[in-house]
Formats: C-alpha cells, structure tokens, sequence
C-alpha cells in the first residue's frame, strides 16, 4: 500500500509507436502523454524472473516504508499476471491482478465470508494486489494508463465479473473517488501485514460502463482517473494488441477465438447493457 500524491494532467501529444517487444504493452516514447515529458514510458507483462525479481524489490521498498514487512513475494503462474510500469527504461510501479481459482485469492483468509457470498451469487471473483507505484505528483495519467490497460487485459484473458482489492482504511477514499469501488463488508485485521484492512468491490461490468460514458462525452468528475484513460481509437490498439498476447503469439499471429471467448465477450456486453439500465432507473426515480 503506497501513498499517493496525484494532480490532474491532460494530454497534449499523441506519440505511438507500433513496436513492441514480446510482453510490453503500452510504449510512448515521450512522456507527456502521461505528465512525465521527455521521458519514454512503457507499462508492461512481468514475464520473466528478473522482472518479478524488480518488482519484489519495489513492492518491499514500500511496504517496508510503510511498516508492511519487506519479504513479501509477488504470486507466479497461469492464475496470475503482473504488470510494471517503467519511465526511461527504470520501474517505477507495479501491480499484480489474479483471478480466482481451486486455491482461492490472497484476500481469502481476511475476507472469506465475503468471497463466498459473491461466489454464491454467481461471480467470477479476481482481484488487484502487490501495489506500488511512484507517488510523485504528476503520476496520476500514467497511473490511469495502467488501470485501463489492466481492465483490458483482464476482460480479454480472465473474464472476470468482480473486482476486489483490500486497502489500508486511509487509501478507501483515493478508489472511492478515482475508480468508482465500494466497501465490501466491515474493516478488519490483515495478519499478514499486522495492519487494519478495508475490502473493496468494483463490478467489471461498472469500468465498461465509465469507458463507454468517456467515449462518449459523458461528465465525469475532476478527480476520476477516467478522465485520463485512453480514447476509444487507443484502446482499440491496445485490446488488438492484448489479443495478440492473450491468444496468439505476441507477433501478430492468432488462432481463431473459441467459442468460450466469444461467449464471454457477449457476456460482458449484456453486463454493461444491464448496468446501464438499472443507473437509469436510478437517476429517474
């Protein structure tokens, strides 16, 4: 859990190049974009052992500051993915996204109960941890670069229905305000960590719709990392891109989508469509 300092920073040049190596996923050679100028940016797969080695070492470099501990280890295998955030080719940032399975999330042991009734309910459960990211002040685009990427990348390969992440009680407010989650039951003792922990809960079908309403002109407030995501020609790149990675072999080739993807993708689409209705029954009632 990092403090973080974030001011508002639109962009003002488009800079995209088409190259990418085998597991980066965004590249722009001038930082502007992302309130970092003359800096190239990258936000990318932690793919091989050095790169999870790197950002170990920055996740325990903030933890420790914070009083977390500095020997925690970043999860590893098909049920999780870790993505890296780099100005000039150094890490700055880092976040790991999984997705439930058989072994359950990391979040199990605190929030169990919780968990459960979403599982009951029908969710397909996955969720954010081993954030750390540089909390300079003008972080905040790069920071909304890295969210949308991991939306995109988390529709496209997991297809999950819920998102969770557990916080420290004073970080709530930051995810209330700039991502649109809510509290998920009561504040409780991360073990762990030794710290007092607050889940919270995000329906992936809601950041569907808050990319749609950006799309589409829709208002949004000042402090919203929406405001600073991609527009719709840029996240059409990046989801062919994603693809490329998901489901083919990161050089353009892909097989034909199964029938389980396309089903997925439906089913997502219908989620938004329903979400939508039921925002508008609210604001006419």
């Amino acid at each position: 859990m990092v403090k973080l300092a974030l001011r508002a920073a639109r962009p003002v040049i488009n800079p995209w190049r088409k190259s990418f190596p085998d597991t980066t996923l965004y590249e722009c050679q001038d930082g502007a974009l992302h309130g970092m100028p003359g800096r190239a940016i990258s936000i990318s797969l932690a793919d091989a052992n050095r790169e999870h080695k790197q950002a170990e070492t920055i996740l325990n470099r903030a933890y420790g500051k914070r009083g977390y501990g500095s020997g925690h280890q970043i999860a590893r295998g098909r049920h999780s993915v870790t993505f890296t955030a780099s100005a000039d080719g150094a890490m700055i940032g880092t976040i790991t996204l999984s997705v439930d399975s058989p072994r359950g999330l990391s979040i199990q042991s605190t929030f169990g109960a919780e968990l459960d009734r979403l599982r009951a309910a029908g969710g397909k459960l996955c969720e954010l941890t081993k954030f750390a990211f540089d909390p300079r002040p003008d972080s905040r685009p790069l920071l909304a670069a890295l969210f949308h990427i991991i939306y995109l990348y988390g529709t496209e390969r997991f297809d999950c229905s819920d998102l969770l992440i557990e916080v420290n009680p004073r970080h709530v407010k930051f995810y209330e305000v700039m991502l649109g989650f809510t509290k998920l039951g009561a504040l409780r003792t991360n073990n762990a960590v030794g710290a007092p922990a607050q889940l919270l809960h995000l329906p992936v079908a809601e950041i569907g719709v808050n990319i749609g309403k950006l799309a589409s002109g829709g208002h949004f407030s000042a402090h919203t990392l929406y405001r600073d995501f991609f527009d719709p020609c840029r996240e059409a790149e990046l989801r062919a891109r994603i693809e490329d990675l998901v489901h083919g072999d990161g050089n353009g080739h892909r097989p034909v989508a199964p029938r389980q993807r396309r089903f997925g993708s439906i089913r997502l689409l219908i989620e938004r469509a329903l979400l939508e209705v039921r925002q508008e029954k609210r604001v006419a009632a």
